[in-house]
């Protein structure tokens, strides 16, 4: 089966006329589908077509790059309950979408000076999340402030909740 440099199909032909075929065009004649019956076979450049193959390569590597991109939420300390829902609505965005999600919450005077508080206001915007998120790395002091940086929490068959305690055995 061959396809001619504009992209029209020849129908099936004998590799002798294809080659010449190519030749008397001046290009070459590349073997593109070799698993099919009949073999499929495109006349264009050698140097071009590897160009575009390793073009859509890249492509696609960069596609699979950006899904696990670092987003960011910034919360304040006044922040109030509303404001943080708001806030988790758009975080449980970002980890449905499979996004590592940054939470900084930057404090200026005297706010520095409460962190305990600071971190339990973190936790409540934590809380209110409704994606099944982990902690990547906890809340800590970085930046300005506050951060911490969670995704989401792949469920496998193994992570069954256990019903309750197992039993002891005495090895008899």
């Amino acid at each position: 089966m061959v396809i001619d440099e504009a992209g029209k199909n020849l129908g099936a032909m004998e590799i002798g006329p294809a080659l010449r075929l190519a030749q008397e065009r001046g290009f070459d004649l590349i073997e593109v589908g070799p698993n099919t019956q009949p073999p499929v076979c495109k006349i264009a450049r050698v140097g071009k077509w590897k160009y575009e193959q390793a073009k859509k390569a890249r492509a696609e590597r960069k596609g699979k790059a950006k899904q696990s991109e670092v987003k960011g939420v910034r919360i304040t300390v006044r922040a109030a309950t509303h404001d943080l829902a708001i806030r988790a609505a758009q975080a449980d965005e970002f980890l449905r979408e499979g996004h590592m999600v940054r939470v900084e919450m930057p404090l200026r005077g005297r706010e520095k000076a409460h962190r305990a508080f600071a971190e339990g206001k973190m936790r409540e915007f934590l809380d209110l999340l409704i994606t099944s998120w982990r902690m990547d790395k906890p809340i800590h002091l970085g930046g300005r402030g506050i951060e911490a940086l969670i995704v989401r929490e792949k469920k496998t068959q193994s992570q069954k909740p256990k019903e309750g305690p197992e039993p002891i055995t005495t090895g008899q």
